[in-house]
Order: C-alpha cells, then sequence, then structure tokens
C-alpha cells in the first residue's frame, strides 16, 4: 500500500508540470491543422514538445541510485534535452516574441544586424 502511494506521488509533479506543455503544444498542433502553416506552428509546437523530456528525465535522475546501470546514460540525455530546450525556447522568444533578426537588411540600404529598427 506504502508502495502504490509512494509511485503516486512521484508521478504528480511530472504529471502536474507536463501539462500545461502539452496543451500548448496541443493547441499549435491544432493551429497547424487549420492553416497548414509549418512555421511558426509546428515549430511552435516542437518548443512546447522539448519540455516533456527535461520533465521525465529530471524524475528519473532523482529516483535512480547514482552507481544504477545507465545512470551516466541518464545524466547525459537530461542535459542534451535541459541544453535543446534551453536554446531552443531562447531563439524562439529572441526572433519571434522580441522581434529580433526580423528585418536584417532594413529594406533601405540600411544595416541593423540583430536589432530591432523600433523599441
Amino acid at each position: 500500500h506504502g508502495r502504490v502511494a509512494g509511485c503516486v506521488s512521484s508521478l504528480f509533479f511530472p504529471i502536474a508540470a507536463s501539462i500545461p506543455y502539452l496543451l500548448r503544444a496541443r493547441q499549435f498542433l491544432f493551429e497547424y491543422r487549420l492553416r497548414r502553416r509549418a512555421f511558426p506552428d509546428l515549430v511552435n509546437a516542437a518548443k512546447y514538445a522539448t519540455a516533456l523530456p527535461v520533465i521525465w528525465l529530471s524524475v528519473l535522475q532523482q529516483s535512480r541510485d547514482p552507481g544504477a546501470p545507465y545512470s551516466a546514460e541518464i545524466t547525459m540525455a537530461w542535459v542534451v534535452s535541459l541544453l535543446a530546450n534551453t536554446l531552443f525556447t531562447f531563439m524562439w522568444d529572441v526572433r519571434q516574441d522580441w522581434g529580433f533578426f526580423d528585418d536584417l537588411g532594413g529594406g533601405d540600404g540600411t544595416f541593423f544586424p540583430g536589432l530591432k529598427r523600433q523599441l
């Protein structure tokens, strides 16, 4: 009985943490289905989906013994997924949400490398 309760309580956090990312990914997959635009809809869905391995590998890391089989592999997978999610989210925010790199050429002969025309 105690083991089942421990399993349920240990799964509560990753399930609860995954729900917002799953809902947002689903929202953008639905948008893609309506508009058939891979960018930004599928790319945005992928951005949210990259958070899921970070969440679930974190749970695996916390629940294993450091000397257990595949311990190093789990850690490496967690680091790779964390880097992928962080870089993907950062690049998306810089490009899409903040508008940097929107117009590198300026259109009027000016050049604004990586800067918005107006803040």
